[in-house]
């Protein structure tokens, strides 16, 4: 929850499918994964700890946001046992020997070498949410399984190269996906953001038998 910009309204089904591809959901007797996690949702809603900003007509939860205060509370829990860490100034502030497997992005900073002040490359998650084409080069070499960027605009083929991404949220303008990114065979959510035009995805995509939502 914490990793998320303050005041943010976020839909359930995006912190589920989160959830789900960060591995954090497992299996009860036949549920499905995402069925299970949203279980876990409510039982937030039901404890207060998360509000309910808006319903579908039926009464279900569509989006959701957390108080400020709960939100800095989680967060410097989560950094105090290492489970992940928000970074309000891109790289800069990161302790050394910090093992970073989670890691949140919020300033709009531009830096010329990102990957110097980065402890590892043991990095699974990446959440960008401000503007910076930097965050590119952060993405050589990584195994992440876990990026979600809506602001910088992309390459297909440099995600095409993470091939443990389990969940790919990035904006481009592009109109076909390359082949390359039919290499993703662990990938389970595809979203592009802003796109300008349809994108074609292209028959390969059925023979990704991992991917779920698009």
């Amino acid at each position: 929850m914490g990793i998320l910009p303050e005041d943010s309204v976020v839909r359930v089904s995006k912190i589920v499918k989160l959830w789900v591809a960060e591995g954090l959901i497992k299996s009860v007797e036949s549920k499905v994964l995402e069925d299970v996690a949203e279980g876990y949702f409510l039982d937030l809603v039901d404890r207060n700890i998360v509000l309910v900003c808006q319903r579908s007509s039926r009464g279900k939860i569509k989006t959701w946001k957390i108080h400020d205060l709960l939100l800095d509370l989680c967060v410097r829990e989560a950094q105090r046992q290492n489970f992940f860490h928000v970074n309000d100034s891109y790289l800069h502030g990161v302790s050394e020997g910090i093992i970073l497997r989670r890691l949140s992005i919020r300033r709009r900073e531009e830096v010329d070498h990102p990957t110097k002040n980065l402890p590892n490359f043991l990095l699974r998650s990446l959440l960008n949410f401000a503007w910076n084409s930097s965050v590119i080069k952060l993405l050589e070499g990584m195994l992440l399984k876990v990026f979600d960027d809506m602001d910088t605009i992309y390459h297909p083929t440099i995600m095409a190269e993470v091939v443990n991404m389990r969940y790919l949220a990035c904006c481009y303008l592009d109109k076909w996906l390359p082949a390359s990114i039919y290499n993703l065979r662990n990938l389970q959510t595809l979203i592009i953001y802003d796109t300008m035009t349809f994108i074609c995805l292209g028959l390969k995509i059925w023979k990704m038998t991992r991917l779920m939502h698009v």
